[in-house]
C-alpha cells in the first residue's frame, strides 16, 4: 500500500493471432471500480496481492490524490501518465528501516504454459519521485511463473525463495519521466499458470542509489503493459486450394522478421509445397514457427492399406475439414479391425473432397525365440543366450531382461545383437534357473505392435 501518499490488413491475407497475450488485464484498464485510497490491487480484475503487501491501483477516475494518476496538479510527485490507458499499478520494491513490506501483484494467465514453448514476456516500470522524501532508485525487478498461486506458498513479507525467470538487467531504474521496458523469454516447463512481479532479491542483495544519507528510505515503482506472449502464427498445415495462394501475415508486436524465403516482412505468401519457417527477433530473443504447405490438387484420393489379422488399423484423413465416414462418424481418425472398402467425406474452405481406403488383411507374425538353456564355458558353444527374431519386419524396440531367483536384475539390454554371457558385474552367476522378460515391438504399415512374453532359462557349466 501507498502509505506515504495516503498521508499526502486485412487485404486478401490471413491473419493470425501471433501476439495473443495470456495475461487477462495487463494494462490494469479492467476494474470494478474507482479506486478509493492505497491497497486496492483486487480492484483491477484479476489481481491480487501475491504477499502479505497491498499494491496499489492507480486510475483516472480516482478522486483521492493519493491513487490518481499522478499529474501536473501534484506538485510533490513526479508525474507520469499511464503507458496504456488510464490506469496502472505501484508497489513497494525496497526500503531501509522501514516496516512496509516488499509488494507482489499476481495474476492468472489465460493458459497455462506449455512444456518447452518459449514464451516473449515483457512489462512497463516508472520509479516514483516524491519532493521531500528520501528516494532511492534500485536495480532489481522480475517477473516469476509459478504453477501454484504465490500467495499460497509465502506468508512472509519479502518474497526471497522465489527465483524469477525475467529479470531486469540494466542499470539503477531512475528516469522518471519514461517508461522502462522489462523483458525476456522463458522456456516452460509445462503447466505454469501464474505470474508475479516484484523485487525477489532482500534488501542485502538489492543494488540501490539514493540521493542522501539519511534514513529511512525506500523504492517505490509504477507498472504498466504486462504482457506473455507465444509466437504461434502459423499452422501446422496449409492447404493450397487447387493450386491458389495464400498469404500469412505473422505480426508480432514490434519484431524483426526471417522467413527461410529470404523475406524480411511479416506477411508470405505461399505459392508452392514445402515446409516454410520464420524466425522473429525482439530484445535479444528469437522465437520460431514453421509449417507444412500442400497443394490440394496433389493429395491422393485412394489409398491401400494392409491390416493384420486379429488387429486394427488407424485411418486418418489427408486434409482437414468437417468429417464423414461412410459409417456415419464425424471425427478425423477412424479405427478398423475389418478389410473392406471405407469412404471419408472432408468439407473445408477449398471444397469436398471424397477419399477411398481399400484395406486388405494380412497374417503379420513375428516371433522370437529364446534358447531354454545355455553353457557360459568359453568353449565357442552357447556361450551367451539372446532372443533370435523371426519377423518379416524390423525391430523397432527391444528390451531384454535376466533376473535370478531372488527377483534381481542380472542383465539388462536393449540391442538384440547383445546376449548374456552368464557374468554379473564380470563375476560368473551361479549354475541353476534364471527368468527372462523379452518385450519388443515393431511396426506394420504405419501401426506399433507390441509384444510382451516371459519364460525361464537354465545356466549351465
Amino acid at each position: 500500500m501507498n502509505y506515504f501518499l495516503s498521508i499526502i490488413i486485412l487485404l486478401n491475407t490471413t491473419y493470425l493471432h501471433a501476439q495473443i497475450n495470456l495475461v487477462s488485464n495487463g494494462s490494469f484498464e479492467e476494474i470494478s471500480d474507482c479506486p478509493s485510497d492505497g491497497g486496492q490491487i483486487n480492484k483491477a480484475n484479476g489481481w491480487f496481492s501475491g504477499s502479505n503487501g497491498t499494491p496499489d491501483l492507480y486510475n483516472e477516475c480516482a478522486t483521492n490524490p493519493s491513487v490518481l494518476i499522478p499529474n501536473i496538479f501534484q506538485p510533490f510527485i513526479s508525474y507520469q501518465y499511464a503507458k496504456t490507458g488510464k490506469s496502472f499499478i505501484g508497489i513497494i520494491c525496497f526500503g531501509i528501516l522501514t516496516s512496509d513490506p516488499f509488494e507482489y501483484p499476481e495474476t492468472k494467465l489465460k493458459t497455462k504454459l506449455k512444456s518447452n514453448c518459449i514464451y516473449y514476456t515483457r512489462f512497463y516500470v516508472n520509479p516514483r519521485y516524491v519532493n521531500g522524501w528520501n528516494n532511492c532508485f534500485i536495480n532489481q525487478v522480475g517477473l516469476a511463473f509459478t504453477e501454484k498461486k504465490v500467495d499460497e506458498q509465502n506468508t512472509i513479507f519479502n518474497i526471497t525463495n522465489i527465483n524469477p525467470q525475467i529479470n531486469y538487467a540494466g542499470s539503477f531504474i531512475d528516469d522518471t519521466l519514461g517508461w522502462t521496458k522489462v523483458s525476456g523469454c522463458y522456456k516452460a516447463v509445462g503447466n505454469e499458470q501464474y505470474i508475479t512481479i516484484g523485487n525477489f532479491k532482500n534488501s542485502l542483495n538489492t543494488g540501490y542509489k539514493k540521493e542522501s544519507s539519511s534514513y529511512p528510505f525506500s523504492s517505490y515503482l509504477f507498472i504498466d503493459d504486462v504482457g506473455v506472449y507465444e509466437f504461434d502464427p502459423l499452422p501446422d498445415t496449409i492447404y493450397l486450394c487447387n493450386g491458389i495462394a495464400k498469404t500469412f501475415n505473422a505480426h508480432f508486436l514490434d519484431a524483426k522478421y526471417n522467413w527461410s524465403t529470404g523475406n524480411t516482412d511479416s506477411v508470405e505468401t505461399f505459392t508452392q509445397e514445402g515446409k516454410y519457417f520464420v524466425n522473429v527477433t525482439i530484445d535479444g530473443c528469437i522465437l520460431s514457427d514453421s509449417t507444412i504447405v500442400i497443394d490440394t490438387k496433389n493429395i491422393p484420393t485412394n489409398y491401400t492399406k494392409k491390416m493384420c489379422k486379429r488387429k486394427s488399423i488407424k485411418l486418418e484423413s489427408p486434409i482437414t475439414g468437417d468429417y464423414l465416414w461412410n459409417d456415419g462418424t464425424t471425427t478425423k481418425n477412424l479405427m478398423v479391425n475389418k478389410a473392406g472398402v471405407y469412404t471419408l467425406q472432408v468439407n473445408n474452405s477449398c471444397s469436398n473432397f471424397t477419399y477411398t481406403f481399400n484395406i486388405e488383411e494380412e497374417e503379420c507374425s513375428c516371433i522370437a525365440f529364446v534358447p531354454t538353456a545355455f553353457s557360459p564355458n568359453n568353449d565357442g558353444l552357447n556361450d551367451e543366450i539372446k532372443p533370435l527374431f523371426n519377423c518379416g519386419f524390423p525391430i523397432e524396440e527391444m528390451q531384454y531382461i535376466i533376473m535370478n531367483r531372488f527377483g534381481n536384475t542380472v542383465f539388462k539390454t536393449d540391442n538384440a545383437v547383445f546376449g548374456w554371457d552368464g557374468k554379473y558385474k564380470s563375476v560368473e552367476c551361479e549354475i541353476g534357473n534364471y527368468v527372462y522378460l523379452l518385450t519388443y515391438s515393431y511396426r506394420v504399415n504405419g501401426q506399433k505392435i507390441s509384444t510382451t512374453q516371459k519364460g525361464d532359462i537354465t545356466l549351465i557349466k
